[in-house]
């Protein structure tokens, strides 16, 4: 019933397992340390990427800390807003510590003072009366947008600067007036 291999055949068929065996264990052991390399690699990119965030991120709050300081407001809503500057920005929040949008900051800014405005961008660009770009003082509402549609809020904090929620990366921020297409500026007090 078995068949009787001679001593030779034995040797020689366990060798070219053995070999293939040797082969495949040192493929696999390459592909591994491959695998451990690329995912160093995208580890140190990972890194350096959130290093290069946190550094940008430090340069805009000393930026517009530094702006800051040089504007000499006698507006009480432009010294009260530029005290959350480097605070969160968060999509439909109206928190001023915790995270607000642009049209959220502006009507809570302006909900310290007692004064109620809109909660949309949109409706924001028509309170209050119209107030001409050379007219513009500090605590005006800047609209900005496109083809006459108001997508963003911000507040005119004077020399030539607004501050304003910007986006999820940047947070309350200072910027310039001219950073987009101006649709309208309002005047509330």
């Amino acid at each position: 019933l078995y068949e009787v291999k001679e001593k030779e055949e034995v040797l020689v068929e366990n060798n070219k397992i053995l070999e293939f065996y040797e082969e495949t264990h040192e493929e696999v052991e390459i592909l591994i340390e491959q695998k451990k390399q690329e995912e160093i690699r995208l580890a140190e990119e990972k890194r350096l990427e959130e290093e290069r965030k946190r550094l940008e991120q430090q340069r805009l709050v000393q930026y517009t800390t530094y702006s800051a300081d040089m504007i000499t407001s006698n507006s009480e809503i432009v010294r009260f807003a530029l005290q959350f500057i480097g605070n969160l920005y968060v999509s439909g929040g109206t928190s001023l510590t915790n995270g607000t949008d642009c049209s959220g900051f502006v009507m809570s800014v302006y909900a310290n003072f007692g004064i109620s405005l809109p909660r949309t961008t949109v409706d924001q660009s028509y309170v209050g009366i119209p107030v001409s770009i050379d007219g513009i003082q500090p605590g005006d509402i800047v609209s900005y947008g496109y083809n006459g549609f108001s997508t963003h809020s911000a507040l005119y904090v004077g020399n030539g600067m607004v501050i304003h929620a910007a986006t999820p990366d940047l947070g309350i921020r200072l910027d310039p007036l001219y950073m987009m297409p101006i649709v309208a500026v309002r005047r509330v007090i």
